[in-house]
């Protein structure tokens, strides 16, 4: 919500620490995601929602009174014991823009000696060659807009592919930008506060 929102440039002021989170820019996606939040036909209380987990909440989806949860590609590791009757779909994130930006989290792939063998692997990777392997795996959205669609394995993947290709902007996730400062570690800061919240992602709708 904060992407849509601030712009771009303001969205990264944060993630590095250079304003506060009690910053106005701050406070009107606040008051933006309460408005959705406060919707009644959300099922259950917050303290319900703080205690999903993420499988659960990708998991409740396909039950009987649930029909949407925020979730990320790595939802599809997270299958339903049973298979749904019908496919499911990715609507995008309500947005502040007439074309949503895009938030995104990343694998990064890191050299650590010198190796020429290293270094051609990691420029295989980032070629839609590589891509293509990747994608066929599922899971994954990949960065490089020349990945045909064809090669991503399901209807969503190919829905959320299509989507950060052609988003005029695309943000990296604050929590994963943090500085030590902030508390990017797991037991600090945002992911002390939030963590089980963060993985809970636990907003269904009646």
């Amino acid at each position: 919500m904060y992407l849509p929102t601030a712009g771009p440039r303001r969205y990264q002021e944060p993630a590095e620490n250079r304003i506060k989170w009690t910053d106005p820019s701050v406070k009107t996606a606040l008051r933006q995601l309460a408005t959705i939040f406060g919707d009644p036909s959300l099922i259950g209380a917050t303290a319900q929602a703080l205690d999903t987990t993420f499988e659960q909440s990708v998991s409740d989806v396909f039950g009987p009174r649930r029909w949407c949860s925020r979730a990320t590609t790595s939802a599809a590791s997270c299958p339903p014991a049973t298979r749904p009757r019908r496919p499911g779909s990715s609507p995008p994130h309500p947005s502040a823009e007439p074309v949503g930006a895009v938030e995104v989290g990343g694998n990064v792939a890191v050299l650590l000696s010198n190796s020429a063998a290293g270094k051609r692997l990691l420029r295989f990777l980032a070629t839609p060659h590589g891509g293509e392997a990747w994608a066929r795996g599922g899971g994954f959205i990949s960065p490089n807009r020349n990945v045909p669609l064809s090669d991503y394995p399901d209807a969503i993947s190919r829905q959320l592919a299509a989507r950060v290709a052609d988003a005029p902007t695309v943000g990296f996730g604050i929590s994963d930008q943090e500085p030590p400062a902030f508390g990017s570690d797991p037991a600090q800061g945002m992911w002390a506060i939030s963590g089980n919240s963060w993985h809970s992602h636990a907003m269904s709708t009646a």
